[in-house]
Order: structure tokens, then C-alpha cells, then sequence
């Protein structure tokens, strides 16, 4: 990259962290994807995350973004050339009529406490300031993140930044298969696994069925198309009720193989 190509890639902060080599830049493309999985996979350990990141994953989910631009909703912390975090922003329309902002800043945990978090965080909101003005004034509007508790870091920023705790959600496992409760369904349901030729209208019953679930945003073509491209989209594995031609409800089971070979497991979810 030239020096007025580095430039013009910059992204000049009012209030620089006192990190020696530190600056901040915008998306750079897809040349990207590996050094945000190598930031990802540095944070893994410290915040107690078991799934896995890739490159293949990275490139389904940035093909497919919603109401984001990465050339302009992104940032990245570059220390002496290196890539060291990196976040995004976007919005996302509610099914209750408000407008859902939402962030992230990952950082390797070498980095943290300079500042340099709390830096991506603010720029990002002010893109998000930026978006929310363009939308009508008369809607209701709020950030909304999550954070896994292990993530202290994380959930520390956020706090110390005036964001309040709403709800709490359970990731539940079950040690064994063994003495699984039969269920019977009535004889007027029929039970199979899904296919390609399906999946349409079985994510169209999912987005129907989600519509009163809390803080659920619309589902857009883009969504259906994304979900379908990612690794984990094994309609083979899935359970699907039907009454006659109607999807009556169904558990779209999956393996992540990637994740269990690193963890040293065999789990579904």
C-alpha cells in the first residue's frame, strides 16, 4: 500500500490512546478476513469461547451483511503494523417498531486496558449517531449488545459506558444421549428431516414463530441467503413437523465439526 493509499485509510481519533505504532484504519477487503480470524481466535481463551472461527465462515457472514457497510461501519487497531482488534456496527429494524444499533469491539487481550477498546467503541458509536439521524425521529431507538459472561472485559466497557443489563439468556448441555424422554406427537403430524428443496419454507415458519420472541428484528431475503451458505446449514440433521403441507414446527439440529475437532468433543446443537 502506498503512503497516500495509508492515508486516506486512516481513521484519525480526537483522543489517541498512548499506544507507541498505534493507529486506527478502516476495511480493507477480504485480505481482512484472515488477521479479524487471528484476533478472534487470540481472544479465545482468555473469554472462555468455545466456538470456532474461520476464514470460510468470516467471508459467508461479510457477503451477507445487513444494513452495514464495511468500508464505513468498520474499525481496525493496528499496533506497529498489526492487526491487534477490530470492530463494526449496524442497525437492524425490530418486529416491535424500534430500531436496534448494535456494536462490537474484539481486542487480543495483550492490548487491553490501553484504551484502545474503549477508543473502538466510541468511534463506532459515533457512526451509529451518524446512521440514527437519517432514520425517522419518531422512533423509539437503542443500542443493544451481549456479552458471554466470561467476557469481563467486555461487560465492563459497556457499563462504564451507561449500558444497562436487560436480560439474561442459559447455553445448557446435556452430557450424554442416553434416556431421551419419547415424546409422542398427535397422529395428524408427520415428522422427517429437511431438505434444500424445503428450507425456504421451514426458515419462512421459523421467522413467523420468532416474531414475538424479545428483541427479534425482521428477517430479509439476505438473512435467508446467508443462513443457507454457512457451514452449519445441515438440513439433513433437522426435525420437521408437518401437518399436511404446513410446517407445524421443527429443530434445526446441526454438528459444528470444526468446533468439536478443536475442542476435542462430539457434540450437536
Amino acid at each position: 500500500m502506498s503512503t497516500i493509499e495509508r492515508l486516506k485509510n486512516e481513521i484519525e481519533l480526537a483522543k489517541m490512546p498512548a499506544v507507541p505504532g498505534l493507529c486506527f484504519r478502516h476495511f480493507q477487503g477480504e485480505s481482512d478476513y484472515p488477521k479479524m480470524v487471528a484476533v478472534m481466535e487470540g481472544t479465545r481463551e482468555v473469554d472462555e469461547r468455545e466456538w470456532v472461527s474461520s476464514v470460510e465462515e468470516t467471508a459467508v457472514d461479510y457477503a451477507h451483511l445487513i444494513n452495514c457497510d464495511p468500508h464505513t461501519d468498520m474499525i481496525f487497531a493496528e499496533v506497529d503494523d498489526e492487526v491487534v482488534g477490530y470492530g463494526r456496527c449496524w442497525w437492524s429494524n425490530q418486529v416491535d417498531g424500534s430500531i436496534a444499533y448494535r456494536f462490537f469491539a474484539h481486542l487480543l487481550p495483550a492490548w487491553r486496558s490501553t484504551g484502545i477498546r474503549l477508543a473502538m467503541v466510541r468511534f463506532l458509536k459515533q457512526r451509529i449517531r451518524q446512521i440514527a439521524a437519517t432514520h425517522p425521529a419518531d422512533k423509539e431507538k437503542n443500542f443493544l449488545n451481549w456479552g458471554m459472561e466470561a467476557e469481563s472485559d467486555w461487560i465492563n466497557l459497556l457499563l462504564a459506558e451507561g449500558h444497562e443489563v436487560v436480560r439474561y439468556g442459559l447455553e445448557m448441555v446435556r452430557p450424554n444421549l442416553d434416556n431421551i424422554p419419547d415424546c409422542p406427537l398427535p397422529d395428524s403430524l408427520e415428522v422427517r428431516c429437511g431438505s434444500d428443496a424445503e428450507s425456504r419454507q421451514i426458515w419462512e415458519a421459523a421467522r413467523e414463530a420468532f416474531r414475538d420472541h424479545w428483541g427479534m428484528s425482521e428477517w430479509s431475503e439476505e438473512s435467508y441467503t446467508g443462513w443457507s451458505e454457512y457451514p452449519t446449514y445441515q438440513p439433513h440433521l433437522w426435525q420437521i413437523a408437518w401437518a399436511g403441507d404446513e410446517v407445524a414446527g421443527g429443530v434445526l439440529n446441526f454438528i459444528d465439526h470444526k468446533e468439536n475437532a478443536d475442542n476435542g468433543r462430539l457434540r450437536g446443537y
